[in-house]
């Protein structure tokens, strides 16, 4: 299990209460195998609590960081052999065994068949949020881990809104990852 801790004179301060309450909302709605899950909330005087699922295969830049680059080859494929990042049903792995052996130094990335299968895993999650009326609106490398099989987690709903119109216009998220229609105003 994971804890994500809150104090409630940062949240109140920060005028997120209704964002928190929102979380929490989106978390019991959105049940999911590609999406974090929550087990329990709970407060004491001071902070409010989620109980989350653990993944521990760390987040997606981290991953693409040790995919990435000659220096961290070798560790990647030694995690990749050894099955850390591998599905559970290995007579039908989806993720490769063996690293390429030239990754460009500055621009780490997946081989084509790892990013084919992160990015569907990410698209049914999304699928699946747009199904029950959410929008994510915080979609990050950083936002997206992996368990220990390698499977995605979306994770940090405190973005996700649920809309009753087809569009939002409001600006949230980070800043390097902001979408075009989100700039051109366009919602």
């Amino acid at each position: 299990y994971a804890l994500k801790q809150l104090r409630k004179g940062h949240v109140v301060a920060l005028k997120m209460a209704e964002r928190v309450l929102l979380e929490k909302k989106a978390h019991e709605d959105l049940v999911h195998p590609f999406i974090i899950r929550m087990y329990g909330a709970f407060q004491d005087e001071l902070n409010l609590y989620f109980l989350l699922e653990l993944a521990q295969g760390g987040d997606l830049f981290d991953a693409l960081e040790r995919a990435g680059g000659p220096s961290c080859q070798a560790r990647a494929a030694r995690n990749f052999s050894a099955g850390i990042f591998s599905p559970r049903d290995s007579s039908r792995a989806i993720l490769p065994r063996n690293l390429p052996t030239a990754l460009h130094p500055r621009a780490p990335q997946f081989p084509e068949e790892w990013a084919r299968f992160y990015a569907a895993s990410i698209a049914v999650a999304i699928h699946h949020m747009h199904v029950q009326g959410y929008v994510y609106r915080d979609l990050k490398p950083e936002n997206v881990l992996l368990d220990a099989h390698g499977y995605v987690r979306l994770a940090d709903l405190g973005f996700a809104k649920k809309i009753e119109h087809k569009r939002t216009f409001t600006a949230v998220g980070t800043d390097a990852y902001v979408p075009p229609e989100l700039v051109r105003g366009r919602g």
